[in-house]
């Protein structure tokens, strides 16, 4: 009685266990938002499939017609307790049901089925399969399964998270934080994440534990943004059992930065949550795939099968960013999951590695839906391999610091703070204000009703002092920073440079003709002259707004503050996906 059966339009139907097994079953076309079963009865029943509103009493599924069209974005804010918030954690305690809340997605785990077994799952993704394809190809062999584990041997954090599943009690959570990897594609089109993926699968094999997955992710995030801004872009106070790392080389030309950038978040999670399990999961890197499909700038490759052999010979090298990222939860006795590793015989066995891997992936990074199925597949392998054994916390002392010695974070310390990097928002630009004459620092909302806090000037002449520690004494810093651009009562804005440091005097128009507010990012390339003796600050960014504007009005609102790492366009765009989803 996992599915429900295909309804007829307009007519509502109760249907026992006998009857859903021997129904007509159309999993195309129902719509799985409304699919919540006990073990007996499920009332369905739609005046248009796709067009239903859902809620849960006494064991029954019923379903009205007054939601948004499946997959709008106005179906993810349902109203009552299955609603899906982007961003939002919620701590259900009911078997069997689903709550989408992964940062930027549409339709989220709404369009999930429940079901018991994989198969079952399989079956109810058939659309998404190529024509002629077996949906059954899309389950992993126990040998891709095994390789794909990269080390996972030591980790008892794990072995207990996998034991808590199996057992009654309360609700489990964990939580991605990663990039658009984890923020999954346009799922009307290529179907859910391994996100919202994995929690159907915890939930069919440990049925009696509510298990819920959270993701934070980010498109374009590199590493270091990740590890600078971790406290505001990953805002989870309730306490966690696992966290998934997932990790791209976005903007990374140093793996070992990478690595050391890694080993920092580890020790940042571990440090706020000593009893949570860490893994790290290791996606398809960026460099290799390019090459193997023959990407821009690799389209001038020829597909010569030795060519190809030797291009996979690059990908499973040691000392790039992949094996960097499998290393270094090795070096912590932490569970390293890796996607190279998992498909590496296919690969090598393939007549077409370039066909292989346009099959898990849409361009150079995105998984298709081949691609979300297979890492799912592998996390819930490894949570099944870690119940192995013993139960016990042996050797599993609850210490706020990483086991083992970093590889590349040297120094780092248990309190994992470095403060030549800032990634200032909300209260904590108030740290980095000296004067502010003009400005004050407020709370807006959205009209989401997502908090939206940030220092804010209306009158021309108002100024700001904020100071700026720059890294380098011999070259060039930038002092970056995020403003708010809107179309209405925006004014113009001059930075300065004072004190010890010079640079060039930037304006900056917060005025754009399009019906949207968002954040945009920009920056003062400051050159530091001199560092005062007395321990003052030394560098002053004075930040004026101008009597001239475009929209009758002086408005000017800064957001936050970067400095010690680039956020160039990327981060811009993983800045724009926080601001979106409430998240800063």
């Amino acid at each position: 009685a996992e599915f429900a059966p295909s309804c007829t339009p307009g007519v509502g139907a109760s249907m026992n266990r006998t009857q859903l097994q021997t129904g007509n079953i159309d999993l195309t076309r129902w719509p799985f938002r409304c699919r919540t079963f006990d073990s007996d009865a499920v009332r369905c029943g739609a005046s248009r499939i796709g067009k239903i509103a859902c809620s849960y009493t006494q064991g029954v599924c019923h379903a009205s017609t007054r939601a948004p069209a499946r997959g709008s974005r106005q179906a993810s804010r349902l109203r009552g307790s299955n609603s899906l918030v982007p961003g939002a954690i919620s701590s259900h305690s009911a078997p069997n049901t689903l709550h989408g809340r992964v940062v930027g997605h549409t339709c989220s785990a709404g369009t999930l089925p429940v079901v018991h077994h994989m198969r079952e799952l399989v079956a109810s993704f058939s659309r998404l399969v190529p024509p002629g394809s077996d949906p059954r190809d899309l389950l992993l062999t126990r040998e891709q399964l095994h390789a794909g584990i990269a080390h996972g041997k030591a980790d008892c954090r794990l072995r207990r998270f996998a034991h808590a599943l199996e057992q009654v009690g309360p609700p489990l959570k964990v939580v991605i934080y990663g990039t658009s990897i984890s923020a999954g594609n346009h799922c009307e089109q290529y179907g859910p994440s391994f996100v919202e993926l994995l929690e159907v699968m915890l939930r069919a094999r440990y049925r009696h534990r509510n298990v819920t997955v959270s993701a934070y992710a980010y498109p374009g995030a590199s590493p270091v943004f990740m590890y600078a801004c971790i406290d505001s872009m990953l805002p989870v106070a309730e306490p966690v059992s696992l966290y998934i790392v997932e990790l791209a080389d976005n903007m990374v030309a140093d793996p070992s930065k990478a690595g050391a950038d890694l080993e920092r978040i580890l020790a940042a999670l571990r440090y706020r949550d000593p009893e949570a399990a860490l893994v790290v999961l290791s996606p398809w890197q960026q460099f290799c795939t390019r090459r193997l499909k023959r990407l821009v700038p690799f389209q001038h490759l020829d597909s010569s099968i030795a060519t190809t052999r030797r291009l996979l010979d690059e990908c499973f090298a040691d000392r790039n960013f992949a094996w960097v990222m499998e290393a270094v939860p090795a070096a912590h006795n932490l569970t390293s999951l890796s996607a190279r590793r998992m498909v590496q015989r296919a690969l090598f066995r393939s007549h077409n590695a370039t066909d292989f891997m346009t099959s898990l992936l849409i361009d150079h990074i995105h998984p298709t839906f081949r691609g979300h199925f297979a890492l799912a597949q592998l996390v819930q392998h490894a949570v099944r391999q870690a119940a192995v054994g013993s139960a016990e916390a042996v050797g599993c002392p609850i210490s706020p610091a990483l086991q083992g010695v970093p590889m590349f974070a040297t120094g780092m310390v248990v309190s994992p703070k470095d403060s030549r990097l800032t990634c200032a928002m909300g209260i904590e630009l108030q740290r980095h204000v000296l004067q502010a004459t003009g400005w004050r620092y407020t709370v807006e909302r959205s009209s989401q009703g997502h908090a939206k806090p940030g220092y804010v000037a209306a009158d021309p002449g108002a100024t700001l002092d904020v100071c700026f520690r720059p890294e380098s004494l011999t070259g060039r810093n930038y002092w970056q920073f995020a403003y708010l651009t809107s179309w209405e009562h925006m004014g113009v804005m001059e930075g300065s440079c004072h004190g010890g440091c010079t640079c060039t005097k930037r304006w900056w128009d917060a005025h754009h003709r399009g019906v949207a507010s968002q954040p945009l990012l920009s920056k003062l390339i400051v050159r530091q002259r001199r560092v005062p003796l007395d321990g003052s600050c030394p560098c002053v960014i004075r930040l004026t707004i101008l009597n001239r504007t475009r929209s009758a009005g002086h408005k000017f609102k800064l957001t936050a503050i970067f400095t010690g790492f680039a956020m160039a366009a990327l981060g811009q765009t993983a800045l724009e996906h926080a601001s979106h989803h409430g998240v800063v």
